[in-house]
């Protein structure tokens, strides 16, 4: 019973091998292995989109880094760009200030000179005064 069926097997698949050559279509081996690369494909695919998706979530991490680091010394120049504004504003106050000093002494000096210009014209009138007299 066994070698019958066995045969009949045989039998059956010939006649499909032979009717699918008849119409243009594979053998039963042929298509089992077509069958088998197709799915080797399908798993280095699988594999390799993998692959792709660790080599993209990498390059987003990677991006995600050198933003915060951009941002980063951004904040930094921002923070020293405001320090040395007010440096600056400092230095200026300190400028203006020994400006009005010096400007306030220049003026003394100018009262003080002109209270002697007059003190020596009077003085010298005095004595024109004593020697025509």
């Amino acid at each position: 019973m066994r070698r019958n069926r066995r045969k009949l097997n045989q039998s059956l698949q010939q006649s499909n091998d032979d009717l699918r050559n008849r119409h243009g279509l594979m053998s039963r081996s042929e298509q089992e292995r077509l069958e088998e690369e197709i799915k080797d494909v399908r798993d280095r695919n699988f594999k390799l989109q993998i692959q792709v998706n660790k080599s993209s979530i990498e390059a987003v991490d990677e991006a995600c880094k050198k933003q915060k680091e951009t941002e980063k010394q951004l904040y930094l120049s921002k923070r020293q760009a405001e320090q040395n504004k007010k440096k600056v504003q400092k230095e200026i106050q300190k400028l203006k200030k020994e400006i009005k000093l010096q400007s306030e002494k220049i003026k003394e000096i100018k009262v003080f000179c002109g209270i002697g210009y007059v003190m020596a014209i009077i003085f010298a009138c005095y004595i024109i005064g004593i020697y025509f007299l």
